[in-house]
């Protein structure tokens, strides 16, 4: 039975990209990158590229412009396996070709080599008449990453070119290298009437972190209603991280707490997550402008009535700043601990549970003090909970010893603090007990023996002196007594 022409076409194909990975003939290799079949056209490329002879480099910089991206990609592969000659050629090509196209191809490709002997090559077709080749020049010089004032002078001339998508390129260039130079042109771009060179001028000044950049984007983003220029202002102060965009940032956040509900009864606040990323990349500057805001904001809350005292917190500003306080860690510590003697109980409660987040060792002892001797039953409570977030070694022994001194005003939130501490740490080694290792596994199993012990010997009487509450199994199940 005779196959079908489609499948003998087929398997020949298969034949030929099986003689073109074996092969040396260089001729046959140059003659397959005009194969109709990617595939061999791509294989073809890779075996010249692998042969490092530089007869090749002609064939290859003619096929630059192959439909097929994949196959344009293994060219330039293959070029930079075959190097210098290829960059000679190539630079020729960029210098006396005729073809824009091919032009600003040899130029893409230059880009990858990343040498020196480039540049001047590269600043040179940034003068082209044409936009792919200047285009092209630029994205090599910023691919190439060295910076200096030939480079900085090249790309500054871009941005008074008259196509807008070259002084996009170029500004993304210019935000890649940081050329600093360019700072003065960039604030220019802010208010720009075109979105993408807004956009890019933007990410430029992020990029270059220069303090002079914060005040004009603060004040572009101060007449601007656009919730996208908006985030994109607040990105770049994020990357600049300069304490100047504190207060402004502080500003924002608050009118994002106080912005009104959807009909899902959800509040529209879009931008907190970004305004709090950038207060906690300007860092510790931000600690003390944040607990002061928290002080004012506690003085409007009217004193709550004891019903309510749960749920007075849910002021959305307390959480954001909670939430910037806790990702800034350690430098924010000392003020909250300061906090905690604060004469208003909302404040205090507060900086227990910020305290509670960043578990920072150094608080320990104010929210031992805290969770014995604080007159609101709030403020312990909350103290004893953030306990419960440190190292269990580290807190176990200093708030037992002061419940054992028995002399504080307050040792009930103490007590339930030590009994959480106990059981999670006993609850952590469930997976001990029954872990491979025999050792660990013995120990764990006296500690359990210990701990089972010592319960059961304890009466129903001495429990209920204790003030533990006792119930029989079949109460705890659920069932009737």
């Amino acid at each position: 039975m005779c196959q079908p022409k489609s499948a003998a076409k087929g398997e020949k194909m298969e034949l030929a990209k099986k003689e073109l990975t074996t092969m040396d003939n260089l001729p046959l290799l140059f003659e397959a990158l005009n194969h109709e079949d990617e595939e061999t056209r791509k294989i073809a490329a890779r075996r010249i590229g692998f042969s490092r002879d530089p007869t090749g480099v002609p064939f290859l910089i003619n096929h630059l412009l192959d439909p097929s991206e994949n196959v344009q990609s293994e060219i330039n592969s293959a070029l930079n396996r075959l190097g210098t000659p290829a960059e000679i050629e190539l630079l020729k090509t960029l210098s006396n070709e005729t073809n824009p196209e091919l032009q600003a191809a040899a130029a893409e490709a230059l880009g990858k080599f990343g040498t020196r002997a480039t540049i001047g090559a590269l600043c040179e077709a940034i003068k082209s008449e044409h936009v792919p080749v200047r285009r092209a020049a630029i994205n090599s010089l910023s691919r190439i990453g060295i910076v200096n004032p030939e480079i900085e002078n090249a790309l500054i001339k871009c941005l008074d070119d008259r196509e807008s998508v070259v002084v996009k390129t170029a500004l993304r260039a210019i935000g890649s290298l940081k050329c600093d130079r360019a700072v003065a042109r960039l604030i220019e771009f802010i208010n720009s009437s075109d979105d993408g060179v807004r956009y890019n001028s933007i990410v430029a000044l992020g990029n270059l972190q220069n303090v002079h950049a914060v005040m004009p984007l603060i004040q572009a983003m101060q007449n601007s209603d656009d919730y996208h220029f908006h985030v994109q202002v607040i990105d770049a102060l994020t990357s600049i991280k300069d304490p100047l965009a504190i207060d402004p940032l502080i500003e924002m956040l608050i009118e994002e707490a106080n912005n009104p509900m959807d009909r899902y009864n959800v509040r529209l606040r879009r931008k907190s997550s970004h305004i709090r990323h950038a207060l906690t990349a300007i860092g510790e500057p931000a600690v003390k402008p944040l607990i002061e805001m928290i002080r004012r904001e506690s003085a409007k809350i009217p004193k709550p009535d004891i019903h309510e005292r749960r749920t007075c917190l849910d002021n959305q500003i307390f959480s954001d700043i909670r939430y910037v306080l806790a990702d800034i860690g350690s430098p924010a510590v000392e003020a909250l601990i300061d906090l905690v003697q604060d004469n208003n109980w909302v404040v205090r409660r507060w900086a227990c549970v910020t305290l509670g987040d960043i578990s920072d060792k150094t608080a320990i002892t104010t929210l031992i003090t805290t969770v014995t001797k604080d007159p609101s039953s709030d403020v312990r409570h909350e103290a004893g909970r953030s306990l419960q977030n440190f190292p269990a070694g580290d807190v176990f022994d200093p708030l037992f010893g002061e419940i054992q001194k028995g002399v504080a005003p307050y040792l009930d939130e103490a007590k339930f603090a030590i009994e959480c501490i106990a059981k999670d740490s006993v609850g952590n080694l469930r997976d001990s007990l029954f872990s491979d290792d025999a050792a660990k596994s013995s120990a764990t199993e006296s500690i359990y023996r210990n701990v089972i012990a010592c319960s059961t010997a304890i009466s129903k009487e001495e429990s209920a002196i204790s003030g533990r509450r006792v119930m029989t199994r079949r109460r705890r199940r659920g069932f009737p007594a």
